[in-house]
Formats: C-alpha cells, structure tokens, sequence
C-alpha cells in the first residue's frame, strides 16, 4: 500500500480519488510488483486512508 500511494504522488495524484481507477491498472500494478491481474486489484482509497 506505501508503494502504490507513494507512486500515486510521484505521478501527480494528490488526493485518494484517483486511486478507485489506478488499482486496476496494469501499469500501475507492474509499478507496486504486484502482478497484474483482473481478479487481483490493489488497494481501495478507502483501505489507504
């Protein structure tokens, strides 16, 4: 969860909002060594506040 928030911010994602549509993306899933999967999303804005 640190590496997809910290990567968040680094791409200009100042607040949680964006995160709803980030977690299943691949790119973004590659980023954070999670591998990407359409079963498997990253953290929910809800979860990282």
């Amino acid at each position: 969860m640190l590496a997809q928030r910290v990567f968040g911010i680094a791409l200009g994602y100042k607040d949680l909002m964006d995160h709803q549509t980030l977690r299943d993306d691949p790119l973004f899933q590659t980023m954070t060594d999670i591998p990407p999967s359409p079963d498997d999303s990253l953290a929910s804005p809800a979860t990282l506040c």
